[in-house]
């Protein structure tokens, strides 16, 4: 994981994950102004299902968690019990499905 959070932190990434956020809230906010368009309320729809159910639970949840996680020795018997308390609750579960089923109902819609 520790990994994943120095190799993730590139322009590239940046610009894809904040780009699709960018574009979807351009989306969102100009949705009611397109009512000529066909499946405008579709299209604000999922914009605004993907910047709350994938960019802001990322940002919220799981950003926190990674960073503490990186803080941690992961050999220390710290780091085992930080992986087991926090990120094996059913909480942490509930927000990645969250995250899953906001960016599929997004991209179905």
């Amino acid at each position: 994981m520790q990994t994943i959070n120095s190799t993730i932190l590139n322009p590239l990434f940046g610009l894809v994950f904040g780009g699709t956020m960018v574009l979807c809230l351009v989306l969102a906010v100009t949705a009611p102004f397109t009512t000529d368009e066909s499946h405008v309320t579709l299209r604000g729809i999922g914009s605004a299902l993907y910047a709350v159910g994938v960019f802001v639970e990322t940002m919220v949840i799981n950003v926190p968690m990674n960073n503490t996680l990186e803080a941690v020795d992961p050999a220390s018997d710290e780091g085992a019990s930080y992986w087991r308390t926090h990120f094996q609750q059913c909480s942490v579960l509930a927000a990645n499905r969250r995250r899953e089923w906001g960016d599929a109902v997004a991209h179905l819609l």
